[in-house]
């Protein structure tokens, strides 16, 4: 029988980068948000709420460019990290904004979207704790 209460979702979880050829761990360890941090719902709201206010504005889909969505993966990067160790620089809001904005950084962007999507970074067996 599931004991309700016994499987949580958690704040927020580590992941480590790899690198993109060989995948092994480079020992920079980011601090994600979990799906329900504050960080991650008040973003979501945001781009719900313009997408609601064009339709209900305009009666249209308003679908993102592609552009557009490159731009929302490295703001969803940038919000859903809270921290890294392991870098050649401190973290900071304004530093992962430059790092991941760098096109040719796209393959960490990449990386972090995968790592957010993970239901299962984000889970934990209370049990277990």
């Amino acid at each position: 029988m599931y004991k309700i209460g016994s499987i949580v979702e958690l704040e927020s979880a580590t992941y480590e980068l790899k690198h993109p050829k060989t995948g092994e761990g480079l020992g920079v360890i980011f601090t994600l948000a979990g799906p329900s941090h504050a960080v991650r719902q008040s973003l979501q709201s945001a781009r719900v709420a313009r997408a609601q206010k064009v339709f209900q504005r305009d009666g249209r889909v308003d679908l993102p460019s592609f552009e557009e969505q490159a731009e929302q993966r490295i703001e969803d990067a940038v919000s859903s990290v809270l921290g890294w160790t392991g870098a050649d620089r401190e973290y900071s809001p304004a530093e992962a904004r430059k790092w991941f904005s760098d096109p040719r950084e796209g393959w960490v962007v990449r990386q972090l979207t995968e790592a957010l999507a993970e239901q299962t970074r984000f889970i934990e067996d209370s049990a277990l704790v």
